[in-house]
């Protein structure tokens, strides 16, 4: 990127005294984002578009909100507005009020109403020449509003200083965090904006374009050749506004796939990319050499942009790190299968997000009415681009339905939990469907079966080698199933006298203290693995050799009956998990405690101890009727009230609604909440620790009971399960688990009415058959890579051969996996001098060595290098099935081979032709006086790059300037370079426009003749008129513009203080041959046309004409306007 020093902009920079109307430029675009973001919020949550006359309508200001209502308004809008997070109650930021609190509605409520008041009021006061002088003097800000621009402000220096970590060291943001000091001046009690102050507070309610845009300008920002000077723009520019798009998505959906394939590969495995010393990661980090920064910098839709460090979407893609932050392949791999159509007549299922079906109130506690809101998940089969359009899914899914579905929440995505996902047999889209009758309801389509998200990567690669053999395997897995299924249920397949009863499984005790025991558990371990290896031998020689079926692809329920295997008691069952919840609370007090070195350690946050509490609460609930009592709106303002308990109210609240759910009936309620609530708590974290105390006590009240050893004569606890009327007093999640196992019979009728579990073996076996292999220990990944390394001989990704660096207990393990060692010969003799190290430090501190030293030491370094090694396997096969998803995408013929995976860039490289698909805004029907009615038609731009750079200009379908300036080309067709460069030259208009217009205002309101009119028709009594009103007098009462000519003044300021580029259709029907111009353009790059003949220049010159021809009689002298036209670089002829 190019650097530019200060020297360069000399006359350039902008100041609140000398240029108003810049910063009122960017007040009006700060105020147009906010609008459009708030619109989108009252739109989800079921309510009309904002009226752009007031932003108070602004849900988020809304006081007669239910506390649970706003809160999900709150959440959904931080989306956008990140300077949201100020409210939140664990951002790391510097407040009065204590960090244990929660987000009070109440008081940010009355923040953002002041804060979205000053917006108002500055845009109004920097859009409108004063002459008085005393906009300036209107920077005066509230102590909550100052000290919310101090605390924004170091949310943001936190945040970008943890951003750019790699790139910048901790000194670079001195500057930026000393800026903090320099937001507010306080002079006589008054504490008001400074130029900083004032240009953070707009950049709040800015894209990121924008605000660089802006501060390239601005005094004391125009510095980009240093470190420090970029962590003051990052700063700045951290909590910029988000506008709330539509999902950035290809009209050619197979090449946007294609693209996102290939980027992946490109990226290195975030497990990897931690492996590598800092030497290695440097290639995975943006190149921030001059040559690199200038090409980067050519991209950007703006050129004040170019002079910054993030200023574009196109630099802050480049500064992202190239390395995989998460696991994208199954999706990326659902979405090839559907646009291959690769299993026919199979869709996956999809959650389509959130469904609104009925809403009331309900008193809860203390609190008044409570707006209720029912909602259910609303999942289908079908692809993802089947289910783009939220009103044609909401009236699919409405189908007979007497009222209306609304999505509280519209994001298609795919159905994957517990790592598997859901499957039918369709063609078609399949939508859930609204129940008609008085209870209104959901009724979600049913999955034929599932498949797990490891075993995808089997079913892709058995498709990709014979497709269809998915269909094959999965019929007749099902009919030989459902055979074996009947054959059991009407007695047939019994084999009892076939195996000698087992008296249960055998359960491993847990962390077992003496070395006997641990050594007979072992042996016994030991003895029953080789006993049940050997019954299933039997069972597939004698009985699953028939059905061509292996034990490992029936569940083991079925096993157990037919092996003659009884379940574990639920005695131990319920040992074990009493065990598992006392280690559960040890460990989160553990939280509390100082470490052995004295350090603190990381306490829960505190939403996260509120949601715990919540939940368990609801966990220990002993009646099944009571527990039925605590709905979704019980639970959130449980929550709501533990996570904000620092208030006297909530914690009323809290006590109001255990006591109208009877929570502390001792037969009913909770089993121990009564004697945590026993003590006084001022703060969720005290309730959090007393209540897992409390929970300790009851389990060892309750499951165990003291006895003494017979052998050692001490008193013991042993464990117990309780019967009888204690057993009635068990919390139901806990009775439930000592229910013992079901009848085969209903376990086989369960298990045909649900869906089928496809086996992973069932995959196994199929690949191993498509690959030709013999070799039966052989497994079907080995195979696979055998398969791969002869089809693709180029091998993986140069950085899968990177030096590996770690640091275990200290020590640095380095090694190259290419080098043919075993992993182990490179830390066994490390591992030898640890344990030695660990000894003496030991014996040094008078503490006993343990018995399992070495052995603990052994599995910590095995762990973090052969898992990790595993982890990467598993990574590499993926980047080779994707590569063969790539080949099948791109390639016509099976024996077309593209170039491997260590060639990859060659493919992202490649040139190719797009064409991106826009909007054109155009005339729909003209009305009288101006008032036209004006629709979106499509437009395209044709686009020629890089295939890896393509989609950084999926951004041009949403720019506000494109429709307008589209409707200038003929048959709205245009190419890249020419909106490219018609944007930029609009931008630098767009300034030059707002300046002239200031200056047109202020002479208009000094003009003799015109002041006596000034009173009634000015908005602020005299000081100031808006600008139309002020044009129009040069009509009405100085004649000298003409209505078309003033029309265009005011048409072409607006657009610019809007940041719309003026289309064809709005402009006065004498001026609407500057579209013309746009026609020197076709066939021809737009950076090669003759100076002066763009259609900017053409806007711009018509402007300045109406403008000059009035100069004369409005200001003779200069007095506005003498500046402006020093500055003008091509004075045009008197006219």
């Amino acid at each position: 990127m190019n650097t530019v020093p200060a020297s360069e902009n000399k006359g350039q920079s902008r100041t609140v005294e000398d240029d108003p109307q810049y910063f009122g430029l960017y007040l009006n675009l700060a105020r147009e984002n906010l609008i459009e973001v708030e619109s989108h919020v009252r739109i989800k949550f079921g309510k009309k578009k904002l009226n752009e006359e007031s932003l108070k309508q602004s849900l988020l200001c809304d006081h007669l909100l239910s506390v649970d209502r706003w809160t999900k308004v709150y959440g959904h809008s931080r989306r956008y507005l990140p300077f949201l997070h100020y409210f939140d109650p664990d951002s790391q930021i510097e407040k009065d009020h204590d960090s244990k609190t929660g987000v009070d509605p109440d008081s940010a409520q009355r923040l953002i109403r002041e804060l979205y008041s000053l917006l108002d009021f500055l845009r109004n006061d920097f859009s409108h020449n004063r002459l008085d002088g005393t906009t300036f003097e209107h920077l005066e800000v509230s102590p909550d509003i100052s000290s919310f621009i101090t605390g924004t402000y170091s949310l943001a220096c936190g945040r970008a200083q943890s951003r750019f970590a790699d790139f910048f060291k901790p000194d670079d943001f001195v500057l930026a965090k000393n800026r903090k000091e320099q937001l507010i001046s306080v002079a006589d009690g008054k504490e008001c904006l400074t130029v900083s102050g004032l240009a953070f507070f707009i950049c709040l309610f800015l894209d990121r374009e924008q605000a660089s845009g802006m501060l390239s300008r601005i005094r004391g920002f125009k510095r980009t050749d240093e470190n420090w000077a970029r962590a003051v723009h990052e700063t700045f520019c951290d909590l910029c506004i988000r506008h709330p798009h539509d999902r950035l998505e290809s009209s050619n959906t197979k090449e946007a796939l294609l693209l996102d394939m290939l980027n992946e590969l490109n990226r290195c495995p975030r497990i990897l990319y931690d492996m590598l010393p800092e030497e290695e990661r440097a290639q995975f980090l943006p190149a921030l050499d001059e040559n690199s920064m200038n090409n980067l910098s050519e991209n950007s839709l703006n050129e004040e942009s170019r002079l910054l460090w993030d200023g574009s979407s196109d630099w802050a893609e480049a500064l992202t790190k190239r390395i995989r932050h998460q696991d994208r392949f199954p999706y990326l791999m659902l979405r090839f299968i559907e646009e291959m159509d690769l299993l026919k007549g199979i869709r996956f299922r999809v959650d389509l997000g959130e469904i609104e079906l009925d809403s009331y109130s309900k008193k809860v506690g203390r609190n008044g009415e409570y707006d209720r809101t029912i909602t259910d998940h609303a999942l289908a089969f079908g692809k993802l681009s089947d289910f783009q359009n939220e009103e044609e899914v909401s009236r699919m899914i409405s189908g007979e339905a007497s009222y209306p579905v609304r999505f509280s929440l519209f994001a298609p995505r795919y159905a994957i939990y517990d790592n598997k996902i859901g499957y039918c047999h369709t063609s078609d889209p399949v939508y859930p469907k609204s129940k008609t009758g008085e209870k209104r309801a959901l009724s979600n389509p049913q999955s034929m079966g599932f498949i797990s998200v490891h075993n995808l990567r089997k079913l892709l690669l058995m498709e990709l080698l014979c497709e269809g053999s998915f269909s094959r395997m999965q019929s007749d897995f099902l009919r030989k199933a459902n055979r074996i299924l009947d054959e059991t249920a009407e007695g047939k397949l019994q084999f009892s006298a076939l195996f000698p009863e087992m008296r249960h499984r055998f359960i491993p005790p847990q962390n077992p203290k003496s070395k006997d025991r641990r050594e007979k558990a072992e042996t016994t371990l030991e003895k029953y693995k080789q006993e049940i290896k050997g019954r299933k031998d039997k069972l597939n020689s004698q009985l699953l050799s028939a059905f061509d079926m292996n034990q490992r692809q029936l569940p083991s329920r079925l096993l157990d009956e037919w092996m003659n295997i009884r379940p574990a008691s639920h005695s131990v069952k319920l040992r074990t998990y009493v065990k598992q919840l006392n280690e559960d609370c040890r460990l989160r007090l553990r939280k509390f405690r100082k470490d052995g070195d004295g350090k603190a350690r990381a306490i829960p946050l505190v939403g996260e101890m509120a949601t715990f509490l919540s939940q368990d609460i609801v966990r220990m609930i002993i009646s099944e009727e009571t527990k039925k009592l605590i709905t979704s709106a019980y639970y959130n303002e449980m929550q709501r009230s533990l996570a904000q308990y620092a208030g006297e109210e909530n914690r009323r609240q809290f006590r109001a609604i255990v006591a109208e759910l009877h929570l502390l009936d001792p037969s009913s309620g909770h089993p121990f909440l009564s004697a945590t609530m026993e003590t006084a708590h001022r703060y969720t974290e005290d309730f959090y620790k007393c209540y897992l105390e409390k929970k300790r006590e009851w389990l060892a009240k309750t499951f165990y009971r003291p006895e003494q050893d017979e052998n050692t004569k001490r008193r013991i606890s042993v464990f117990f399960v309780p019967d009888g009327e204690a057993r009635k007093l068990l919390p139901l999640l806990i009775r439930r688990r000592m229910k013992e196992q079901n009848d085969l019979q209903d376990w086989i009728r369960n298990k045909q009415a649900h869906p089928i579990d496809l086996p992973s073996h069932l995959f196994d076996s199929k690949i191993m058959e498509l690959l030709k292999v013999k070799d039966g220990k052989k497994k079907w990944n080995e195979a696979f890579k055998d398969w791969w390394s002869t089809k693709y001989p180029d091998g993986m990704q140069p950085f899968y051969g990177l030096r590996r660096e770690l640091n275990i207990h200290g020590k640095s393990v380095s090694y190259i996996p290419s080098d043919g060692k075993k992993f182990a010969d490179c830390y066994t003799h490390l591992m030898e001098k640890t344990v030695q190290d660990k000894k003496r430090e030991l014996r040094t501190a008078g503490k006993p060595v343990p018995p399992d030293l070495a052995a603990d030491i052994k599995r910590s370094f095995h762990r973090a290098v052969n898992e990790r090694e595993f982890m990467l396997r598993l990574v590499q096969e993926d980047d080779r099935l994707m590569l063969m998803a790539i080949n099948k995408m791109m390639t016509d013929r099976e024996e077309d081979i593209l170039p491997g995976l260590k060639n990859i860039d060659s493919i992202l490289d490649e040139e190719n032709q797009f064409s991106l698909a826009v909007h054109a805004k155009v005339l729909e029907k003209e009305g009288e006086g101006g008032d036209n009615s004006l629709s979106l038609v499509p437009a395209t731009i044709e686009i020629k790059s890089k295939r890896k750079d393509w989609s950084k200009y999926i951004r041009y379908r949403y720019d506000r300037r494109v429709p307008g300036l589209m409707s200038h080309f003929p048959e709205h067709k245009a190419t890249l370079d020419e909106v490219k460069t018609l944007l930029g030259e609009y931008d630098r208009c767009r300034i030059k426009i707002f300046d002239w217009a200031f200056a047109l205002e202020g002479a208009i309101m000094s003009d003799r003749d015109l002041k006596p009119y000034l009173h009634e028709s000015s908005s602020r009594e005299g000081k100031s008129g808006e600008h139309s009103t002020l044009v129009k007098m040069l009509v009405e009462k100085k004649g000298c513009l003409t209505p078309d000519e003033s029309q265009y003044l005011i048409l072409i300021r607006n657009k610019a203080a809007h940041n719309q580029f003026p289309c064809a259709a709005e402009m006065p029907l004498i001026y609407r041959d500057v579209s013309a111009k746009v026609g020197s353009i076709e066939g021809s790059s737009a950076k090669d046309l003759p100076e002066g003949s763009s259609l900017v220049d053409s806007l711009w010159k018509k402007y300045e004409m109406i403008i000059r021809k009035i100069l004369p009689i409005l200001d003779p002298e200069n007095r506005f306007f003498g500046k402006l036209l020093n500055n003008m670089s091509q004075p045009i002829n008197d006219l």
